[in-house]
C-alpha cells in the first residue's frame, strides 16, 4: 500500500466519520472554487477534504498519523485528492514536491479527531486508565509522555505544565511524580490519574478539568504542537496565493492566542471574521475556536 503521495481509486468514502466541526463554515472560509487547489494540512477522518474535493477543487491531504493516512487511502476519494503521511510542519516540502504551490486555501484543524481519543491507545486520553503512557503521533520512535514524566527535572515538567496548560497546580503534580516514580516509573494512563486525582481532592478542584489540562501539556510536548505550528503557519502564507485563504481551528487558549497574534503581526494577512454557530460544535467540541487570514494582493 502506498502511503506517500497515494491518488485512491475513484468512489464514495467508505468508512463512516465524524463530521468535523465547522464544516460548512470552514467550506465558506476557504472560499471553495471547483478549479482551486487546496491542501488540508490535518486530514484527519476526511471530513473537510472530502466535501471541498466533492466541489470539484483538488486537494492535497496531509496527517501526521500513519493509521489516519491509511484509512483515508482505502476510503475511495477519487483521483482530486492526494494523501500524504507527514507533519504540516513540513507543509511546505510536501507541497512543493507534489506540486501545490500558490494555492487557493489551506486549513489547519489543530484537534485529535475522535476515533484518535477513543481507538489509538496510546494514552490520548485521560478516560484510557489502562493504555499506556505514549502519546507520540507522529514518530514511533520518539520521546513517550512517559519518558517525559519518569526522567525529565522537577524544573522542565513545571514549566511543560504552565507553558502548556498554564496548570496552576503544576508544582504539586510534579512534586508527586517525583515521589511516585522514585518507586516505580510511571507507565499507564491509570498511574498519572492516581497523582492528578490526589493533587486535584487536595486542592478541592475539578479533577477532570485538571487532567485534561495536564493531558494537553504532555501532547503537547511530546509531540511537539507549538513548534510544529508555528513553521506550519509561516509556510502556510507562502504557499498562497494573493487572495487566498489560511484557515485555523484551535482548540484550546494557547493556540488561539498565537494564531491570533500570527495574523496580526504578519505583513500582507488580513483577519476575516466569520460567525461560527454553538450547535455547531460536538459537546467535546466546545472549546474549538475558527480564525481566517486572507493573504493580500
Amino acid at each position: 500500500m502506498k502511503k506517500n503521495g497515494a491518488n485512491t481509486k475513484a468512489g464514495q468514502v467508505k468508512n463512516k466519520m465524524h463530521t468535523p466541526v465547522f464544516l460548512q463554515t470552514v467550506l465558506e472560509a476557504l472560499a471553495v472554487r471547483p478549479d482551486g487547489k487546496y491542501i488540508d494540512g490535518t486530514a484527519g477522518e476526511g471530513g473537510h477534504l472530502g466535501k471541498i474535493a466533492e466541489q470539484g477543487a483538488t486537494v492535497l491531504g496531509i496527517d501526521y498519523d500513519r493509521d489516519q493516512i491509511e484509512r483515508l487511502i482505502t476510503g475511495g476519494f477519487g483521483n482530486k485528492v492526494t494523501l500524504v503521511h507527514g507533519n504540516f510542519r513540513d507543509i511546505a516540502r510536501i507541497a512543493q514536491t507534489h506540486g501545490f504551490t500558490a494555492v487557493d486555501g489551506i486549513l489547519l484543524d489543530l484537534g485529535l479527531s475522535y476515533r484518535q481519543l477513543r481507538d489509538k491507545g496510546i494514552g490520548l486520553s485521560y478516560r484510557n486508565a489502562d493504555e499506556p503512557l505514549l502519546m507520540r503521533l507522529y514518530d514511533d520512535n520518539g520521546t513517550t509522555a512517559a519518558q517525559v514524566l519518569n526522567h525529565e527535572s522537577a524544573g522542565d515538567l513545571i514549566r511543560m505544565l504552565v507553558k502548556n496548560a498554564e496548570e496552576p497546580y503544576a508544582a504539586e503534580i510534579v512534586e508527586e511524580v517525583l515521589i511516585r516514580r522514585r518507586q516505580a516509573p510511571l507507565k499507564t494512563v491509570g498511574d498519572l490519574l492516581e497523582i492528578i486525582t490526589s493533587v486535584s481532592r487536595r486542592n478541592r478542584v475539578n479533577a477532570e478539568a485538571t487532567a485534561a489540562r495536564v493531558f494537553q501539556a504532555l501532547r503537547m510536548r511530546v509531540n511537539e504542537e507549538m513548534e510544529n505550528l508555528e513553521c506550519a503557519m509561516h509556510d502556510a502564507v507562502e504557499l498562497l496565493r494573493p487572495g487566498g485563504r489560511l484557515v485555523v481551528i484551535t482548540f484550546h487558549s494557547l493556540e488561539d492566542r498565537y494564531v491570533k497574534l500570527f495574523g496580526k503581526n504578519t505583513p500582507g494577512l488580513k483577519a476575516i471574521r466569520f460567525q461560527v454557530r454553538s450547535k455547531d460544535r460536538a459537546r467535546f467540541e466546545r472549546s474549538a475556536q475558527l480564525r481566517v487570514f486572507e493573504k493580500q494582493k
